[in-house]
């Protein structure tokens, strides 16, 4: 009899432990809770936790700016993040080139959150990816409707007192599908942040022919291609001159970030921040400074 009561009570315990994991992991995907609307006279950085991608939200009064969405295994995760964020619509999606890493969860995103228009870089029919995930990102733009914007360098897009500056790609007969990646430079008051995707350096050093140091200087940095040695040549990161540089990437056999690309941050004096050891990172611009929420 002890027994069975001690069986009957092992299995209760048992799932009751099931059940407790089943609604912590439906509160992490699905939370309830919603985040403080954005201060007034102010922007959000969220970058996202989304393991070996990117990710990055843009919170301001005005609106909202997503750069990548991820892997479409993060994708449940993305889109109730958004909503714990309080975004009901998203001014532009960013999708910096068509990487499954950068783009996966972009078909969730599209069909949970009405979007206004997607930016995209410019591909030779030769070029476009014929893999399922950029497939589907095909089928869910033409489901939604959404106004898509081939980016073009020098075109600037704005979302109230939030300029989006599009500074690539410069060309359209890259041989590297990274290398296609829409370069972004954003401006919030006095404050800059700058995207590059997977840019790899020969881009880098497009950039640094083209464009003056002025234009570059950014004070904050999101790494190029999570870190890796292929990007963030000393030269350029030296242009941008980065009071913060993130780097997002999770466990990964890339070595990402790379030691070349700290060595890179480090010269330019930069304070290296990675979503792999620290999570979900949120920086906040009064206009005149950026800290770490």
């Amino acid at each position: 009899m002890k027994r069975k009561k001690f069986r009957v009570g092992y299995a209760a315990c048992a799932l009751t432990i099931v059940v407790l994991l089943a609604v912590c992991q439906l509160l992490f995907e699905y939370p309830t809770v919603t985040m403080k609307a954005v201060d007034e006279g102010t922007m959000e950085l969220h970058a996202l936790d989304v393991g070996q991608a990117d990710c990055t939200l843009i919170r301001t009064e005005a609106g909202y700016v997503l750069v990548d969405t991820g892997e479409a295994v993060t994708a449940r995760r993305v889109v109730a993040y958004l909503r714990r964020a309080g975004v009901d619509r998203l001014a532009y999606l960013v999708l910096t080139h068509p990487d499954s890493d950068h783009i996966g969860g972009a078909p969730a995103v599209l069909a949970a959150i009405p979007t206004d228009a997607v930016i995209l870089p410019r591909l030779h029919e030769s070029d476009r990816p014929q893999t399922e995930v950029y497939l589907a990102l095909e089928e869910a733009l033409a489901a939604s409707e959404t106004r898509v914007i081939e980016a073009t360098a020098g075109d600037i897009m704005r979302v109230g007192a939030l300029q989006l500056t599009i500074l690539a790609p410069l060309h359209d007969d890259y041989e590297d599908i990274n290398d296609y990646s829409v370069v972004v430079r954003m401006d919030f008051g006095e404050t800059s942040f700058l995207f590059t995707g997977d840019a790899t350096a020969p881009v880098e050093a497009e950039l640094l022919e083209k464009y003056t140091d002025e234009l570059l200087r950014s004070t904050l940095f999101q790494a190029g291609h999570h870190g890796a040695n292929t990007s963030n040549t000393k030269d350029f990161v030296a242009a941008v001159a980065p009071e913060i540089v993130v780097v997002s990437c999770g466990a990964n056999a890339f070595g990402h970030p790379s030691g070349e690309a700290l060595v890179s941050y480090a010269l330019a004096g930069a304070t290296v921040y990675k979503t792999g050891e620290e999570g979900t990172i949120v920086f906040v611009s009064d206009g005149t400074e950026i800290r770490k929420k």
